[in-house]
């Protein structure tokens, strides 16, 4: 995910597209969709690598949940929420 992470800040900044607030934290559309493709790609390797049943399905939840949780975590705190969430629900569904 701190591919996603980092990949988002990026195109964050050199894109201009629709900037979103939650609390002081300030996110753009295009930052946002580069979390969620990136997590995607990145999750769907894994599970097609593992086997899993229905990974196309599984690695969409994930990586809308993972950018959801991007998106609302407070300025640097997501470097800990997305790896610990990613960790906790890749674990359910593997």
């Amino acid at each position: 995910m701190g591919y996603g992470d980092g990949l988002a800040a990026i195109v964050g900044r050199s894109i201009n597209s629709y900037t979103y607030s939650i609390g002081k934290t300030k996110k753009t559309l295009a930052g946002s969709g580069t979390m969620l493709i990136i997590s995607f790609i990145i999750i769907s390797t894994f599970f097609v690598y593992l086997g899993i049943e229905f990974w196309y399905l599984k690695a969409l939840v994930l990586s809308i949940i993972i950018t959801i949780v991007e998106a609302v975590s407070s300025k640097g705190t997501d470097n800990v929420t997305v790896p610990i969430v990613t960790a906790l629900l890749v674990s359910c569904f593997i």
